[in-house]
């Protein structure tokens, strides 16, 4: 009977501690994407010095929306769904959250920001560059003339083909909590860092910032 008690401890103390069910993680995790607090989401996830990108701003009613998806996904396998208009997806790797679908396409949102910015100051069109920076008075074009509409589409083919590079660090990024990245214009590399906002994404423009067009002019 003296052995059977600490078995028996064992086993209740197990089961206190057990890992969340994989529906239980999946519903966390989208929870923290639309700005709950989840106060266990690094445990819930691999390593990842990233994570703080995934915190969105306060949704509450799609997190509403969370609570009735259908959760069907084993402890290693994917979840995708629809929150509203929005696609999400969670991949589960041995009862964790491997977000790095979810970081790549932060960082997509970040590539695209950033080409509409140089797109947008081809244009010089001071309202859609507002939606994109922290601070629309230190944004200039270095003498460049303002483009044409009809010219657009040319751009905008160029601007596709250039490639946007990460050059900060992950370690460094959560500290400061801002993301750089560096492309090419021309015979210029163009520095651009990336802020949360008010749980929202901007192009920093703090300081004064040239957009470097002269090469679309050459």
């Amino acid at each position: 009977m003296r052995k059977i008690i600490p078995i028996l401890f064992l086993v209740i103390i197990s089961a206190a501690y057990a890992a969340p069910k994989s529906e239980e993680v999946v519903r966390s995790f989208l929870t923290y994407q639309y700005g709950g607090e989840v106060l266990d989401i690094d445990k819930l996830c691999i390593p990842c010095p990233d994570l703080w990108m995934l915190r969105g701003v306060d949704q509450p009613q799609k997190r509403d929306a969370i609570k009735q998806l259908e959760v069907k996904v084993g402890s290693t396998g994917v979840f995708m769904n629809t929150v509203e208009q929005d696609i999400c997806i969670v991949e589960l790797k041995d009862g964790h959250v491997d977000p790095q679908f979810n970081l790549a396409m932060v960082q997509q949102i970040h590539k695209q920001m950033i080409l509409g910015f140089v797109y947008n100051s081809l244009l010089q069109d001071k309202d859609e560059i507002s939606r994109l920076v922290t601070n629309t008075a230190n944004v200039s074009f270095g003498g460049a003339p303002k483009a044409g509409n009809g010219d657009m589409d040319v751009y905008a083919n160029i601007l596709a083909l250039i490639p946007v590079l990460r050059v900060s660090e992950p370690q460094s990024d959560v500290q400061t909590k801002f993301v750089t990245y560096r492309m090419p214009i021309g015979s210029e590399i163009f520095i651009v860092r990336i802020v949360k906002r008010d749980g929202k994404w901007k192009i920093d423009t703090d300081k004064k910032i040239i957009v470097p067009l002269k090469y679309f002019w050459q």
